[in-house]
């Protein structure tokens, strides 16, 4: 794979070259039902995790909430 110099490339190019390259941010949900699956945290301690993550006001009904998301769907026992 050639890399094309600047003035080679064509104004939409040069546009996309130039953008900032963006980090997808992984969400509560996400975070909290990673832990589950690769950990053997309580649904307390998880809570702790994502609190201290992400500085907000998740409830311990919602980390249990996705604990039994995925126990449902066969994703934990």
């Amino acid at each position: 794979m050639t890399t094309k110099i600047w003035d080679d490339m064509t104004t939409e190019e040069q546009a996309l070259a130039s953008r900032p390259t963006v980090k997808k941010v992984q969400g509560i949900g996400k975070f909290a039902t990673n832990l589950m699956k690769t950990t053997k945290l309580t649904n307390k301690e998880i809570l702790a995790q994502v609190q201290a993550s992400f500085n907000c006001r998740t409830t311990y009904e919602c980390i249990a909430w996705y604990r039994t998301k995925l126990r449902r769907e066969g994703m934990l026992s």
